[in-house]
């Protein structure tokens, strides 16, 4: 018998150097058989046989990518005789489809345009009725039934300042008064705007309370210094100066205006009332 050999002990204080190595190799392996598990998956999965795809009733041809990704030509588009036509006559399918769409396009312009001009057409020759409705009205119920028919803004508005200045040359200066506010409130940009305010400045003289429009016209001028209408604020300013028997500052409101604006409308009036305010200042004087 061969004699089996025992094998030798360490002493208890002194640690096997293989027994060292053991923890750090079992984190070696572990760790590169964890990096390693993907790419053996990757391999085991080329080695087994891919499944069939499962078509339920598809057409297998339309999911071949290359086939998908393939543009058709121009001609499948188009019906057969007009592809025979073209190719017969050898224009190109995509030339025709452009001029298509291109007289398609002309086609759609003209139809709106029609449209738009059909519509201004009517719309201006119902303005053109109502504002001949307007300028023939000569009493103050015909303008009534012409501001109700009027199709327009712009032609209501028109209405409106006529109709006011009717009730004022009739003597109503209250309902005239009333139709320039209500023009004033409906339409505060309408570029007739200042008539309307004017036009109640005018009321409130003439309902014999001078003083009052005395404020509003010097409001007036020195506010719309740019309105077509100042230099008659400027003359209505000396009109009531005379009313509240302020005559010589009437004569400077006049003689400004007269130095200031010699062509003006508003200036020929104020030198006529200038010479008739020199008289009756001169008669107070006792020296005519």
């Amino acid at each position: 018998m061969r004699a089996t050999a025992l094998p030798r002990r360490r002493p208890s204080g002194v640690r096997s150097t293989r027994a060292r190595r053991i923890v750090p190799s079992g984190v070696v392996l572990t760790t590169f058989s964890f990096l390693m598990s993907p790419a053996k998956k990757r391999l085991r999965s080329r080695e087994r046989p891919c499944a069939p795809p499962v078509t339920c009733g598809m057409n297998t041809s339309s999911m071949n990518p290359e086939e998908n990704n393939t543009p058709k030509p121009v001609a499948s588009r188009l019906p057969p005789g007009v592809s025979a036509f073209l190719t017969a006559h050898g224009i190109p399918a995509a030339f025709a489809i452009r001029i298509v769409y291109w007289l398609a396009a002309f086609i759609i312009l003209g139809v709106v345009l029609v449209g738009t001009a059909a519509y201004k057409a009517r719309h201006t020759s119902k303005v053109e009725l109502a504002s001949q409705e307007i300028f023939r009205a000569r009493t103050i119920e015909e303008l009534s039934k012409a501001l109700e028919a009027a199709p327009a803004a712009d032609l209501s508005a028109t209405a409106r300042l006529k109709l006011a200045q009717a009730y004022f040359i009739e003597g109503n200066y209250t309902r005239a008064f009333n139709e320039y506010e209500r023009f004033i409130a409906t339409y505060p940009k309408h570029e007739l705007i200042d008539a309307a305010h004017m036009g109640k400045i005018v009321c409130v003289e003439a309902q014999g309370l001078p003083d009052r429009a005395l404020e509003s016209y010097r409001e007036f001028a020195a506010s719309r210094t740019n309105s077509f209408l100042r230099t008659e604020a400027v003359f209505g300013t000396g009109r009531c100066l005379e009313q509240l028997d302020r005559l010589e500052e009437a004569r400077q409101v006049y003689e400004e205006l007269v130095v200031d604006l010699p062509y003006d409308l508003w200036a020929g009036r104020a030198s006529e009332a200038l010479r008739e305010l020199d008289i009756e200042l001169k008669r107070r004087a006792g020296t005519l």
